[in-house]
């Protein structure tokens, strides 16, 4: 599971979420909720990126948990 840090950006006051897995790949928007919404856009996109340039796909920090 891809894990996913929205953050505060000063001086503009723009929400940044990050993937942490994903070097470099992060989404702005002008509330936590609409970065994080973004930041799926984004994953998807760094992804292909790295499938089309031949890059390899960093595995997951963290297990995801499964319910029960």
């Amino acid at each position: 599971m891809l894990r996913l840090h929205p953050t505060l950006a000063h001086p503009c006051d723009t929400s940044v979420a990050s993937c942490r897995d994903l070097p470099g790949c992060s989404a702005f928007g002008a509330t936590p909720e609409a970065a994080v919404h973004e930041i799926g856009d984004a994953t998807l996109a760094w992804i292909a990126a790295c499938r089309a340039s031949g890059e390899p796909i960093p595995e997951p920090t963290t297990k995801a948990r499964q319910a029960a």
